[in-house]
């Protein structure tokens, strides 16, 4: 084997050996790679589930809040009209108060002269 042979052999395996190297390196990066992308997808599955959850217990507060609403719309109806009942007693009552004050100050008058 001549000298010029024997290096250009140990030279292209010096070259093969190289991209042996830098293919195993590129191979593991790749592995690394997804292996960070799978971690990332798995956590934004654990966030997507945690979201849903959340969610339907933000539904089954609205859920329950719409229905406090209701019930406070009633309330605030039934108010509305005690509150008109109220009304109307007191101008009865400002009325008869009128009458007594009335036949009092005829009593008045009377026991007076």
């Amino acid at each position: 084997m001549s000298v010029s042979l024997k290096a250009r052999i140990e030279s292209d395996h010096n070259t093969l050996t190289h991209v042996v190297r830098v293919l195993g390196e590129t191979r593991g990066e790749m592995h690394r790679r997804f292996d960070q992308i799978d971690e990332k997808l798995e956590q934004q599955g654990k966030d997507i589930t945690e979201l849903k959850a959340s969610n339907e217990a933000l539904k089954s507060d609205v859920e329950v809040l719409k229905s406090d609403v209701e019930v406070l719309k009633s309330d605030v109806g039934e108010l509305k009209s005690d509150v008109g009942e109220l009304k109307s007693d007191v101008a009865e009552l400002k009325a008869a108060n009128k009458e007594v004050n009335a036949k009092l100050d005829l009593i008045l008058a009377k026991i007076s002269s």
